[in-house]
């Protein structure tokens, strides 16, 4: 979550200083601040959102609007993130400035994905070693039911279960309707799932429209992703057999390859 750091607020009246007890009547330099009649200018914020009227519109903002291009962020927050409080969407990624809680809303390439699963901020920080247990996890990429092509990295905050499927498998689809239900329950304390379908049901690569059939079948809501030619599934399947599942914890150490993890193994990793 990003934190902002607001301006500070102030409006005052510089008012004139009365003379000095002792002064000489006549002589001497006024202490008057502000002019000879002793009133002073005030510095106006119209809207409160921290900035001056003046500033806003050197900006070019509205100055009676706190957020000039209703994103949900005030035009001095905006000012503060660097993006635009003119745009909505300053990156133009399809997503306003406010809905990227956790990506670059100056990065088009950096975008939120479209199924709801958060970012790690430690996502560009991770520095990999290997595929084997106590290595940290090489990243991988791949296409989901979105369309979005996902990385395992983005979630380095989390406890990750990697499970390697195909869609004519009997047990992996077994497995699908239990994992659907312990996602919904666990991933508010820190699990993601990511499932690679390495086939389907004619033995070839998964389709987008064999993705969206998936995830519909079993009420699936993490990332399926499309592994045509199991080439990201070879790093983790050792005994050829599927389902198999591998589980990484948070920053992305292997614990387990083509196991079969238990729920206390899971319990005691969950970072939240």
């Amino acid at each position: 979550m990003r934190s902002w750091t607001l301006p500070l607020l102030c409006s005052f009246v510089l008012l004139g200083c009365e003379e000095k007890e002792g002064s000489s009547a006549g002589g001497g330099s006024s202490d008057e601040v502000g002019g000879g009649d002793g009133g002073g200018s005030e510095v106006k914020d119209s809207d409160g959102d921290g900035l001056t009227d003046d500033e806003e519109a050197a900006l070019g903002t509205d100055p009676a609007l706190s957020d000039s291009d209703e994103d949900g962020l005030s035009d001095s927050e905006e000012g503060a993130l660097g993006t635009d409080p003119l745009a909505a969407d300053s990156d133009g990624d399809g997503f306003s400035d406010l809905d990227e809680d956790d990506t670059d809303p100056l990065d088009p390439d950096d975008k939120p994905y479209q199924g709801g699963w958060n970012k790690g901020d430690c996502r560009n920080d991770i520095e990999a070693t290997g595929n084997g247990v106590g290595d940290i996890a090489r990243d991988f990429e791949a296409v989901d039911q979105f369309g979005d092509t996902v990385r395992l990295h983005d979630f380095c905050d989390r406890a990750v279960l990697v499970i390697l499927s195909a869609m004519w498998c009997g047990p992996c689809q077994s497995e699908t309707e239990d994992l659907a239900k312990d996602f919904v329950e666990l991933e508010s304390r820190g699990l993601m799932i990511i499932q690679l379908l390495g086939e389907n049901n004619g033995g070839n690569a998964p389709t987008d429209g064999n993705l969206d059939s998936w995830v519909n079948d079993y009420d699936v809501t993490f990332p399926v992703l499309s592994d045509g030619g199991w080439s990201i599934s070879s790093r983790y399947e050792l005994d050829g057999y599927i389902p198999t599942t591998s589980l990484i914890g948070p920053g992305m150490e292997i614990l387990e390859v083509d196991g079969r993890v238990t729920p206390g193994e899971i319990e005691a990793v969950l970072p939240w």
